[in-house]
């Protein structure tokens, strides 16, 4: 009788041996195929730079697993490195603690996400909204936004020193114990915002629109603020010392137990303000435009004594309780 010899069904481990045999693989390329085979792949699909040519290669920079934020709004991002480009991302109720990296954030919309502990040094978000974010403890710096609109935002107890911000709007905002000296800003927008014990300490506003808001223990000292507009504004317990408003316009706006010691306010207008308990000894009025604002216990340098008097006289200007002061004398 004849012995009939069965061939084994070729196994899938078998074809992929054929086939490196039959491509000359050296073994220890064929060890690195096999490792490569057992590691999960990431659902991260990296994007072209912007600008790429067709046909380019793609970013191939390490960019962080984030969880898909249509099919896992719940998911939560804990304890990683999310360093990497981001584009078009849409996040939704989603919790993002102590994680570090430095971010290309590129026309994002981040609603309800609450972010603490993020530590970066070198961030940049572009084209994006902000809706609902809640930033805590957190450690923001030497980074630039561009574009940005954040909406009903809550940022507590961070850092946001030397970053660089143009085109933002923030509405609705709540700052607390924030610190954001050194801040650069051009043409930035904040409307209805909360500012409390929030330092704008040699800070760069320029060219900017503060509307509706309170600050309040804050200070922009030694802060620029040419061509920026106030209107409605409400400053309480602030300073003003040292900051340069030159051509500077406050409309509407009430300060209290607020100074303004040493501040240029060369070709600044003040029109329907109400100063209370405020400090202008030793910066002078001279060039200022005063229209329809009243003074109550606030302190003048008595260079201005002449002029202020004049404008009450003109109905100009109120002055109850007002007092006028020298400047001390100098030190041998």
């Amino acid at each position: 009788m004849f012995a009939l010899k069965m061939t084994p069904r070729p196994t899938s481990n078998m074809r992929v041996e054929s086939e490196q045999k039959s491509l000359g693989l050296c073994l220890k390329c064929a060890g690195r195929l096999s490792a490569a085979t057992k590691s999960p792949m990431s659902t991260f699909q990296p994007r072209k730079p912007a600008g790429s040519p067709q046909g380019g290669q793609f970013d191939s920079k390490t960019h962080a697993t984030l969880p898909d934020p249509v099919n896992n709004t719940s998911t939560d991002i804990r304890n990683k490195d999310i360093s990497g480009h981001y584009h078009d991302l849409d996040i939704n109720h989603q919790s993002v603690m102590n994680v570090t990296g430095d971010i290309n954030l590129h026309d994002a919309t981040l609603t309800e996400v609450e972010l603490r502990e993020f530590s970066t040094n070198n961030t940049h978000v572009e084209g994006s909204t902000f809706n609902k974010v809640d930033i805590h403890d957190s450690f923001i710096c030497n980074s630039t936004a561009a574009n940005l609109t954040a909406n009903n935002a809550y940022v507590a107890h961070t850092s946001l020193t030397k970053n660089q911000l143009t085109n933002v709007a923030l509405n609705k905002s709540i700052f607390t114990s924030v610190d954001a000296h050194a801040l650069q800003a051009d043409n930035l927008t904040v409307t209805g915002g909360n500012f409390e014990n929030t330092q704008f300490i040699s800070s760069t506003v320029t060219d900017s629109h503060l509307n509706g808001s309170v600050f309040e223990d804050s200070w922009l000292h030694s802060a620029d603020l040419t061509n920026t507009t106030m209107t409605d504004c409400t400053f309480i317990a602030s300073n003003f010392n040292y900051t340069n408003m030159n051509n500077t316009t406050i409309t509407g706006c009430t300060f209290t137990n607020t100074p303004f010691n040493h501040a240029n306010l060369n070709t600044t207008r003040m029109t329907d303000c109400s100063f209370t308990y405020c400090n202008f000894s030793r910066s002078t009025l001279e060039h200022v435009t005063l229209d329809g604002s009243t003074f109550s216990g606030t302190r003048f340098n008595i260079a201005d004594k002449d002029y202020l008097t004049d404008l009450e006289a003109a109905g100009r200007i109120q002055m109850e309780g007002c007092t006028f002061n020298a400047d001390p004398p100098v030190q041998p």
